[in-house]
């Protein structure tokens, strides 16, 4: 299991977003000051996401802010995607933050039916794109539906795993392509050296050929 801070954000349709909110109308110390208060008041909290927020992670300076004090604690941000005008990624990645984006909402419409069809969903874009991020909430549909299916996972070849535990896997993954990457530039550079090695013949140079 792993403990996440939901922080509320500004949203685009005004909605009230209650005690430890982070808005625009604060400045960086105000912003900074409020969301470290929240990650102080969640024990064992580990990453961030955001509770509504379509106008807040548009504002890439915010964005810049939220993600300076998300480095500074060790902390990834899991963006909900809640327009598709959000900057937050980006200030994830210039910061150096693990990031990832919500690729599925489970239950925006609380009906077994609808989590159903969210879920299969989930499992076919698993299997498309190697992974797929999910978010819910713990409505009691939800609750329900997940108790009975995440059980099933392993019968159809699906791991669950926790944010970080994926960051870590993408992570590893980065280095190993790097890493392969780095020894066939070297196995190169090694081949084209060779092909240009002279030596002496007799009374000339000849070129070697490798």
């Amino acid at each position: 299991k792993e403990v996440m801070l939901h922080v509320p954000m500004a949203n685009t349709h005004n909605r009230r977003l209650g005690p430890g909110a982070l808005t625009t109308d604060q400045d960086k110390a105000t912003l900074q000051q409020t969301l470290k208060q929240d990650i102080a008041a969640i024990p064992y909290v580990s990453g961030v996401n955001n509770h509504m927020g379509s106008l807040l992670t548009q504002r890439g300076t915010q964005m810049n802010w939220v993600m300076d004090v998300i480095a500074e604690q060790g902390m990834f941000f899991v963006d909900s995607v809640t327009t598709a005008k959000t900057t937050a990624w980006k200030s994830a990645y210039q910061r150096g933050v693990p990031w990832m984006m919500r690729d599925v909402f489970l239950d925006h419409e609380q009906t077994t039916a609808f989590v159903d069809k969210q879920f299969r969903y989930a499992l076919k874009l698993a299997r498309q794109q190697g992974f797929a991020v999910l978010i819910g909430h713990p409505y009691p549909v939800t609750v329900s539906y997940l108790a009975e299916a995440i059980p099933m996972l392993g019968e159809q070849g699906i791991q669950l795993v926790t944010p970080s535990g994926f960051l870590f896997q993408q992570a590893e993954a980065r280095r190993l392509v790097e890493a392969q990457r780095d020894a066939v530039e070297l196995s190169k550079q090694s081949t084209d050296k060779a092909c240009c090695e002279t030596v002496l013949v007799g009374d000339g140079l000849t070129q070697a050929k490798h």
